[in-house]
């Protein structure tokens, strides 16, 4: 018994596998397409051991906060917040970036800072502690 050289088998796609086709790649992709965007925050709290010190996001500004472990420096711009300096020693809050939702965080272990972005969320967000 010998093997066929060449393979006759032939596909024919229809109509209606063209629409099941494009109709299960909407279906994968419909989460990534109609997901809700997080609400931008208006506010931003920053928790340390010192005191609790609360920012306005509109306002682009430069903060400097002296502490036990030295200086943490944090930038707001454009709605956004980021750690700029700081002096732990693996840097995880500064590689972080910018932050702008309403209860994102950027938190530092050594610092025993909390940095959050304070706003309304939005209709069936919870976020519990």
């Amino acid at each position: 018994m010998s093997l066929p050289t060449s393979c006759s088998i032939r596909l024919r796609f229809r109509r209606r596998d063209l629409f099941l086709i494009v109709g299960l790649a909407l279906l994968s992709a419909s989460p990534w397409l109609f997901e809700d965007k997080p609400e931008q925050g208006a506010w931003v709290r920053v928790k340390t051991p010192e005191g609790e010190y609360r920012y306005r996001l509109s306002r682009d500004k430069k903060v400097v906060i002296r502490g036990q472990a030295g200086v943490l420096g944090l930038h707001i711009l454009k709605g956004g917040i980021r750690v700029f300096r700081t002096g732990c020693p693996r840097k995880i809050c500064k590689n972080r970036g910018f932050i702008r939702a309403a209860g994102e965080r950027i938190i530092c272990i050594p610092w025993r800072t909390e940095v959050v972005v304070e706003g309304r969320l939005k209709r069936g967000d919870v976020i519990c502690r």
